[in-house]
Parts: C-alpha cells; sequence; structure tokens
C-alpha cells in the first residue's frame, strides 16, 4: 500500500525524495523506504525507532514490521546467509521478550480484576505520575509480595512495586528487570522458571543491552 501511494504522487515524488533527504524524520521515513522497495534501509529505520521507544505495544509493531522487511530482503536477493539467519533470529528474541512482558503485565493485572482499590501513594513511591497506575501498582504489589512481606524486605517490594508501575505504564523492561518481577512475585511456579531461563539464555543477544542488535 505505501508504495502505491508514492507511486501516485507522480511528479511530487522528487520533492519527498529531498524533503527525506534534508531532514531527519525516521517515524515517516520507512514508509517511504518501504515504498521505494528499499526494505533493507527501512528495517533499518525501525529497528532504530524500536530500540529509542519505551512503549511496549510499538516496540512489538516496529520490530515486526522491522524483521518483515529483513525477510523482503532477503526473499529479493534469492537467499539467506549466516549473517541474515542470526539477524532473524535476533529480532525473534526480542520480540519474545516484548511476549513474556505482555503476558507478565496481564497476569498481574488479572490479580486485581474485581477488586475495589484505593490507595494513598507517592509519584516518589512508584515512579510515575499517572494516579492509575500509581494506584494499581501499589494494589498489585499488595497482593502478590506476601512472602516478602513476612520476611521483612520493605526496600525489595519498593523496588518491585516500581517495575509493576513501569509494566502496568506498558513500559518496556530490561531482562534483568523482567527476571527480578518473575522472582519477586508470590506464587512463582515452574513456569515462572522456565521463563526466566529463557529469557537468560536470549540476553546473549547483546550482553549490554538487550533491545541492541549489531548491524
Amino acid at each position: 500500500m505505501a508504495q502505491e501511494i508514492f507511486r501516485r504522487s507522480g511528479s511530487h515524488v522528487e520533492y519527498v525524495e529531498a524533503f527525506f533527504a534534508a531532514y531527519d524524520y525516521p517515524d515517516l521515513a520507512w514508509i517511504h523506504q518501504l515504498g521505494k522497495g528499499r526494505f533493507s534501509a527501512a528495517g533499518n529505520t525501525l529497528l532504530d525507532l524500536a530500540q529509542s521507544d519505551t512503549r511496549l505495544g510499538p516496540v512489538k509493531f516496529l520490530l515486526s514490521m522491522g524483521k518483515l522487511c529483513e525477510l523482503t530482503e532477503v526473499d529479493a536477493r534469492g537467499g539467506t546467509g549466516d549473517g541474515d539467519e542470526s539477524l532473524v533470529r535476533d529480532y525473534d528474541e526480542l520480540l519474545d521478550l516484548v511476549d513474556v512482558q505482555q503476558k507478565l503485565r496481564k497476569d498481574l493485572l488479572e490479580t486485581i480484576e474485581g477488586v475495589n482499590i484505593s490507595f494513598s501513594v507517592s509519584v516518589a513511591d512508584v515512579g510515575s505520575q499517572n494516579e492509575d497506575i500509581l494506584t494499581k501498582a501499589s494494589a498489585i504489589t499488595e497482593r502478590v509480595t506476601t512472602r516478602l512481606k513476612q520476611d521483612g524486605f520493605v526496600e525489595t517490594i519498593t523496588l518491585f512495586k516500581r517495575l509493576v508501575g513501569n509494566l502496568v505504564g506498558d513500559k518496556r523492561l530490561g531482562i534483568e528487570d523482567t527476571l527480578e518481577i518473575l522472582g519477586l512475585k508470590d506464587n512463582v511456579q515452574q513456569a515462572g522458571f522456565s521463563v526466566g531461563l529463557h529469557l537468560v539464555y536470549e540476553s546473549r543477544v547483546s550482553a549490554h543491552n538487550p533491545f541492541v542488535i549489531s548491524r
């Protein structure tokens, strides 16, 4: 569809080309690159956008589109090399991490479904200025950290609440923060440990930043 849009722009294409050559608008540039059949360039732009965005939903879309661009580029070249396969695997691993966080977010929110929640919380305590997020993060923490409370881990509970606040606010987390939530909440089942081990393995994508793919 994007390609058809730019084809129909006729004589205006040269002005569009000049605009993107002169100005840096990556949010729009990848659409233009797709329209011109520059799939590798579009993939690079989408990856840069995904790595700079902090929201789970948009990151998943950008990574999915970036992976599709890479696969299209590979198909256009008529085959895959070791580098191509490695890059696609990296996309899959990053998308898996986003999927885990989205499921974890859903599971945590389900713990307070149908519960009348009302908490007096501070921004400093949770790290968000959104009252709804503050309240939900506090309610979730209250329900799933009984083990930590019994052992008197007050600072750990505060850390957990902050991480949950980020996740409830649809912010992506790093692998270590994801593992913290999985390990600190009550009712840690075998499935939770399996996810944790899976994330540790996938952290080899990048030793410093789990949302960076080396190109």
